[in-house]
């Protein structure tokens, strides 16, 4: 069955697919034209058309019986159907007129329930791309500042040393000559994220060895801290929920090395603090080590994920437990707010209570 994650993605597929016709279809409409001039342009919407939706229903057809493949199916048939050798626009706006409607009853939302096995499939997705952005993000700045050192050695060659911009404006991503709100030294952004001065072993292995800078770690960190909050606040509730547990009794031992992990990036800067001794199966970094996953380390996490799915998927025990009073004296503020906190989402103080105690004590065991 589907999520609603899922639905939000196909709205993108729609919207990929649909969009740039919007203003041409609309113009050839109202300026009386019934067909294409010739064979290519039917071809060339065609395959602008059929490319996202056809692509993505081979990698995420809706489960059959579905509300979401009752809104979708339709718009693949008629996509499948488009024939290159028929000029009439018609055939195309009828695509388009379907994927619209399609796109609409997914803004009113499908009410599939969900599938502990859809929730984990999403889960690690969505780990993969906050990877893949945290890994690029480097890669992206490096390059843009490598165009900027460019013309800067361009203009030391040509002599005009004095000419070049010292600052950097982060809105526009150009060199600057006046400092403002938007801008930084260029120096300075040079420092933060340049990994150094190569030496000669690693100027010639440079495809081959990883540079390592705090920028990095940085960028890595908050994949982690930002993936944990989801497994918090999203992807366990939601297992809780298909369960009829819990959230406590939905466990997870890789969870809980990125749970060591995201308190080193969010309270120690990023450095290893002893707890990552504490690691059963992401065994990645020694104390006092900066925290920066290399090939290696990400290698080993998708596969460890991959070992996991079925047991992140699977009903957990029976989950029993006795409730006994919890005493203690907290600053007034801290019930205040914790009482506020607790009413608005319209939690019991003891359901409240006894998540906050688990999430402490996961976070500090």
């Amino acid at each position: 069955m589907s999520t609603a994650e899922q639905a939000q993605r196909w709205q993108h597929v729609l919207d990929q697919a649909t969009t740039p016709f919007g203003m041409s279809i609309r113009a050839m409409r109202s300026g009386g034209m019934k067909s294409f001039p010739h064979a290519q342009a039917v071809e060339m919407a065609m395959d602008a058309i059929a490319s996202p939706i056809l692509g993505h229903w081979d990698v995420a057809e809706p489960a059959e019986g579905s509300q979401l493949r009752a809104v979708i199916e339709p718009v693949v048939e008629a996509v499948r159907a488009i024939s290159p050798t028929d000029l009439s626009l018609a055939q195309i706006t009828g695509v388009l007129d379907l994927a619209k409607e399609a796109g609409q009853r997914l803004d009113e939302g499908v009410d599939d329930p969900e599938t502990a096995e859809k929730v984990v499939s999403e889960l690690i997705n969505d780990l993969k791309a906050m990877v893949v952005t945290a890994r690029l993000g480097h890669h992206g700045v490096m390059e843009l500042l490598g165009d900027e050192w460019d013309k800067r050695v361009t203009d030391i060659r040509k002599g005009r040393v004095g000419a070049t911009p010292q600052h950097f404006d982060v809105m526009i991503l150009q060199s600057a000559d006046e400092e403002s709100a938007t801008t930084i030294p260029f120096s300075d952004l040079l420092a933060a994220v340049h990994p150094g001065v190569a030496g000669i072993q690693e100027y010639m292995e440079q495809f081959e060895v990883e540079t390592q800078t705090p920028i990095q770690s940085q960028l890595a960190g908050r994949w982690v801290v930002t993936f944990f909050t989801e497994w918090e606040l999203n992807y366990r509730r939601r297992l809780a929920q298909i369960h009829g547990c819990p959230e406590r009794a939905v466990r997870s031992a890789l969870m809980r090395d990125l749970g060591f992990m995201r308190n080193d990036y969010a309270h120690n800067r990023g450095i290893a603090s002893s707890k990552q001794k504490k690691c059963r199966r992401l065994k990645w970094f020694e104390p006092g080590q900066r925290m920066q996953p290399l090939q290696r380390h990400y290698q080993e996490l998708f596969e460890e994920f991959e070992k996991e799915r079925e047991a992140l998927a699977a009903a957990p025990p029976p989950y029993e437990t006795t409730n006994v009073p919890l005493k203690g004296n907290v600053p007034q503020e801290l019930v205040d707010s914790f009482n506020a906190v607790a009413a608005e989402l319209g939690v019991g103080n003891d359901e409240a209570l006894a998540a906050a105690v688990a999430a402490w004590c996961e976070s500090n065991e």
